[in-house]
């Protein structure tokens, strides 16, 4: 089985900045997607819907909720609020 992989440590902590990883992982995603691949990390899958999608997080949380549960930590969420604001005006 072929496979591509991009590989982010990302700690699983509420401080740890998972944002700076936001675009080159939606980008990823959106090329993976177009050859039919698929990724599993939930806050990124919800960035790249908002980013590529033009989804709010709400939108976007709504959609991957309807495949498979998601629980990103506080951390990841405030900081894809952060990107909910900046791309839709709606600061939280």
């Amino acid at each position: 089985m072929k496979i591509t992989y991009m590989g982010i440590e990302a700690h699983d902590s509420c401080d740890f900045d998972i944002s700076v990883h936001f675009c080159a992982a939606a980008d990823f995603i959106h090329r993976a997607l177009s050859s039919g691949g698929v990724s599993r990390s939930a806050t990124l899958v919800l960035a790249y819907l908002m980013l590529k999608q033009n989804l709010t997080l709400v939108e976007a949380i709504c959609a991957v909720k309807d495949k498979r549960g998601i629980i990103p930590n506080r951390g990841f969420l405030r900081q894809l609020i952060k990107l909910n604001g900046q791309l839709f005006g709606m600061l939280h």
